[in-house]
């Protein structure tokens, strides 16, 4: 697990969304994206994460790579509900781009019927 996976792992155990910890460090919340996507985060950067995280940079550093390690029952009952709550939103945008789809296609045939006329 990569260090931004880490941040992000602690940032919602603390119940922070990316924006409430961008304004912390005086940020653009898109950076806050691009590490916990990447990994790639400045010295600087990183020091600033742990101190709004309040947690030592090696405390964050050397964390366990299990990420349920450390963390209370309700935590990792609020992350269970969040993956699940992602999956439906997966599963919802999926449907979304078929009912798109079909669409599409209803309209192309449409057309097709007009130029006959």
């Amino acid at each position: 697990m990569h260090i931004g996976q880490k941040i992000r792992l602690l940032r919602v155990s603390q119940g922070m969304t990316q924006q409430q910890l961008s304004e912390k460090i005086h940020k653009e919340r898109p950076l806050i994206s691009h590490i916990e996507r990447t990994g790639k985060i400045h010295h600087q950067t990183f020091l600033l994460i742990c101190k709004a995280l309040k947690v030592s940079p090696e405390q964050l550093e050397f964390a366990s790579d299990e990420p349920f390690a450390n963390y209370t029952s309700g935590t990792v009952t609020e992350i269970q509900v969040l993956k699940s709550e992602v999956d439906r939103l997966k599963n919802e945008l999926r449907l979304k781009d078929e009912i798109i789809l079909a669409m599409k296609a209803h309209l192309k045939e449409i057309k097709g019927l007009r130029k006959k006329d």
